[in-house]
């Protein structure tokens, strides 16, 4: 260093500034060097010195250059560096050049009030930023003023002062662009090339302290048309407008203060909730304490509010040390409505058609604890929440008057859970009766705590066991229980079919769902027309979907053909019958694809009659032509006949029923073989019939009316 380096360094001394703030050394003993050179300049004139080299602690300033020219009124000096370095500047300057147009140097203070500082970089889109300062020996005083300067697509002032060992920086930034400042800060380039980042702000900064440092400060920032992407879109903000504000204090090394986020437009899409103001300001207020020696950041208190929306509030500690870790955590949630919570946050995350008909009412709360090493803990409470799926007017699926708790821990012992509701129905006429379940709740497990019942029209639901989980295969239900008779007449006129007879019930060995599929373990038995149905294989895909699919293997036992036929118009038939039904297959409840048959059981022994509307509808969907023959003949004076057996088989593929009889016939089939006095053979003749024909033929015959040939 050479000796008017040295003497320049002692004149501001180094301890007027921690090492933090270095660069105000470089420019107070770059500024008030010419300080130096009063004396050699008394009585006017001017002085040119180069003094090398200057550095002190981690700065460094090359080629720097002193010119006074002193007068009687004014004086004017050029101070200048080739380049000038200091790890906390985002980019070395170059060609560091201060000319004062206007100023004053005396051995007690040195001013510039006309002065401006030439730095060459692509992020000033000025060549000179206009700077003025003034230095008071006696006040121990420094006061320098940045005016506006067009800076990354914007313009910045800033004014910096020390007295008496204190010192205060202020600076008010205008439309700084983001991407203008990644081009030049390679730390903000790095974030934006990580989280994306566009948009520009409005920041005002205050920051104040002593010789030991920064003590207290707060910012205001004001954002617009800002957005970010991260993790291949899995976290996106776009058009995000509003303002970021806060104040901090420096209390012996704890960093206490507090900030508020004000989102005023914009959207914020993430995979589990959605957020967009919609003209009602988003808000996350909260105080926090930081400790750097300890790593830790502590939120005493913070609330989130969406203005006529919902809210919540808590508190939390957070490590910031090598690993992030949430040391506690407690989140209590305002009452909120569900539909609009679901509205707002949860439908645009879904976006699953499902939910698109998905009506909601009631209201909840809810809590989040979470503590290092006891796991976290949620809990929902629920308040006559009515929940609907469907269109209007043809719901699937509806619960109302739902109230109870939800308490889910990720491990240890849990809460117990309740759920009970009012009423509800399933496929718009299936009602549900009040029921109640406890339930218990852990880790990706939900199951059943005791037996609960479900009252189903005038039967009910027993439920033995449920349970859910989410697996990585998808969650995961299984489900056993009965079902005790219901009317099937109720449960005819509740789906809309053809009124039945006798009543519905029988086992459900168990149940399970698992990627959109619901599949029954085992079989199911029904009780049915005084026989029972057994169901194979039955699995129900996308029951609430656009598409909803059904295939199963049924079996039918010794059903009685009385209380069967006298359910419709189809004519009065006595005795039994069996069958099969081979691989089902229905397509939005419409049949695809089956290998049916039913017959009289080869050892039935009850009495078979057989009345001639019977005769009529079968011979007309067996295409004998023989309807309407037996009122021309003698036959109409026999109102029933008797029959050996009965029965009809169909192989449906592609709309086309292949048929068959009970047994073969010369010419065709025989749906029925005659026995007995008076006796009737009905033969069928067609044996490949269209499907929806033959449907049509059926739905007459039950309506009462005659089946139309053509």
């Amino acid at each position: 260093m050479s000796p008017l380096s040295a003497i320049a360094v002692t004149v501001i001394s180094p301890q007027v500034f921690s090492r933090r703030n270095n660069i105000l050394i470089f420019l107070a003993a770059v500024l008030f060097s010419p300080l130096l050179l009063l004396h050699a300049a008394e009585g006017g004139g001017s002085v040119n010195l180069s003094l090398g080299r200057i550095s002190v602690a981690d700065w460094v300033a090359e080629g720097v250059r002193v010119e006074l020219f002193l007068g009687d009124k004014r004086d004017r000096f050029n101070l200048s560096a080739t380049d000038f370095t200091h790890p906390s500047l985002p980019f070395p300057i170059k060609s560091l050049q201060y000319e004062c147009h206007k100023g004053r140097l005396t051995d007690r203070q040195v001013d510039c009030q006309q002065g401006r500082l030439k730095l060459q970089h692509p992020a000033l889109k000025q060549p000179y930023i206009p700077l003025s300062f003034s230095w008071r020996k006696e006040r121990r005083q420094i006061d320098i003023t940045i005016d506006k300067t067009a800076i990354f697509g914007g313009d910045a002032a800033a004014k910096l002062s020390y007295k008496g060992g204190h010192w205060q920086a202020d600076f008010d930034g205008k439309g700084l662009g983001l991407s203008a400042v990644g081009e030049e800060i390679a730390a903000i380039e790095k974030l934006r090339s990580e989280y994306g980042g566009s948009g520009a702000v409005d920041l005002d900064i205050r920051l104040s302290g002593n010789q030991n440092g920064l003590l207290k400060g707060r910012w205001k920032g004001r954002f617009d048309d800002f957005g970010f992407s991260y993790q291949d879109d899995n976290y996106i903000g776009e058009d995000l407008s509003g303002i970021w504000d806060g104040a901090f204090v420096n209390r012996g090394g704890r960093w206490e203060g507090k900030q508020s986020l004000v989102l005023k437009k914009g959207a914020v899409l993430t995979p589990v909730f959605y957020i967009a103001p919609d003209g009602k300001p988003v808000s996350l207020a909260s105080d926090f304490v930081y400790s750097a020696k300890e790593e830790m950041l502590k939120l005493p208190h913070f609330i989130f509010n969406h203005l006529n929306t919902s809210g919540f509030h808590g508190n939390g500690t957070f490590s910031l040390g090598n690993e992030n870790e949430v040391v506690e955590l407690e989140v209590i949630s305002d009452e909120v409505e569900v539909a609009t919570l679901f509205s707002a946050y949860l439908e645009p995350v879904l976006a699953d058609p499902v939910f698109s008909d998905l009506e909601l009412a009631g209201q909840m709360t809810g809590t989040l604890n979470i503590k290092r090493g006891r796991g976290v803990e949620a809990g929902i409470r629920l308040k006559e929440i009515f929940v609907e799926q469907g269109a209007a007017g043809d719901a699937q699926f509806a619960l109302y008057g739902v109230n109870g708790e939800v308490n889910w821990r990720d491990r240890g012992e849990v809460r117990a859970s309740t759920l009970s509701w009012r009423g509800g129905h399933l496929f718009g006429g299936i009602d549900l009766g009040a029921s109640v379940f406890d339930l218990e709740v852990q880790g990706q497990q939900l199951k059943l705590n005791k037996p609960a019942t479900v009252p189903v029209l005038d039967g009910s639901l027993h439920v033995e066991r449920f349970g859910f989980e989410q697996s990585r295969e998808g969650p995961q239900v299984h489900f056993q229980g009965y079902l005790t008779p219901v009317s099937m007449e109720k449960f005819s006129h509740a789906v809309d079919w053809p009124v039945l007879a006798g009543q519905l019930s029988g086992m459900i060995p168990g149940i399970s769902y698992s990627s959109g599929m619901i599949a029954v373990e085992g079989m199911a038995l029904i009780k049915v027309f005084g026989g029972s149905v057994l169901i194979r294989n039955l699995v129900l895909d996308d029951l609430f979907g656009t598409l909803p699919a059904f295939s199963a293997d049924i079996g039918l036992k010794n059903l009685d053909l009385e209380t069967l036929t006298g359910t419709f118009s189809f004519g009065k038939i006595t005795g039994r019958i069996e069958g099969e039904v081979k691989q089902l297959r229905l397509e939005d409840w419409q049949p695809v694809s089956f290998d049916a048959w039913l017959a009289t059981p080869v050892e039935d022994d009850s009495r078979h009659r057989i009345s001639q509307k019977a005769v009529d509808s079968i011979s007309n969907l067996g295409g004998s032509g023989v309807s309407g023959a037996l009122s021309r003949s003698f036959m109409r004076f026999f109102d029933e006949f008797g029959y050996d057996r009965l029965g009809v088989s169909c192989t449906l593929e592609n709309g086309v029923c292949e048929m068959s009889g009970v047994e073969p016939a010369d010419q065709g089939y025989y749906l029925v073989k005659g026995g007995g006095i008076p006796r009737i053979d009905i033969m069928g003749f067609n044996h490949r019939t269209d499907w929806n024909i033959l449907v049509s033929k059926l739905q007459q015959i039950a309506a009462g009316g005659a089946p139309v040939v053509e």
